[in-house]
């Protein structure tokens, strides 16, 4: 990442959108933002992009261990709003450490704050984000919901209790 972020201020998600909510006209509200909305970032390296979007699919994963295999699902909406705020957590100099991200992104949306934030984020850089998301997403299902990785697992299980089985067998003998 760039130097400016070392040198731009961090300042509270919900400070700054209660206080944008607090200026009195658009007016206000464009030059608070001028001031108090940064950039911090042009780009993000690819290896932090694919950290972050590893980090996304993480937080959207449900997992739950059933009998003898454990049962992944993608929580869509979670996905998307971890998205939102990862971007913001990069490129802005806005501190999102200390929210509830359900209710900040409801924030965002009344505010109208959404679409002025993400639209400050530069897009060829956004673009190349989302497409390593996708990429790290993709791969997730390949290597663990596709039906190559079932019958993986399934032929795993069989091995291991054949491997199982013959040890009882030959320690008996």
């Amino acid at each position: 990442m760039n130097e400016k972020m070392n040198e731009t201020k961090k300042i509270s998600f919900d400070y700054f959108v209660e206080s944008y909510q607090a200026c009195a006209d658009e007016n206000i509200k464009a030059e608070y933002l001028k001031d108090n909305l940064k950039i911090v970032t042009t780009y993000i390296p690819f290896n932090a992009k694919k950290a972050c979007s590893e980090s996304i699919l993480q937080s959207s994963c449900v997992t739950t261990p059933s009998e003898n295999q454990m049962d992944i699902k993608i929580d869509s909406c979670t996905k998307y709003i971890s998205y939102i705020f990862t971007l913001i957590m990069v490129y802005t100099n806005l501190n999102i450490s200390d929210i509830d991200i359900s209710d900040g992104y409801d924030k965002l949306l009344t505010t109208g704050l959404s679409g002025i934030i993400m639209n400050k984020i530069p897009p060829k850089d956004k673009e190349e984000f989302d497409m390593v998301l996708q990429m790290v997403t993709e791969d997730f299902i390949a290597n663990h919901c596709s039906t190559f990785s079932c019958i993986r697992t399934i032929m795993n299980q069989l091995l291991n209790s054949i491997n199982a089985i013959e040890k009882t067998t030959k320690t008996k003998s």
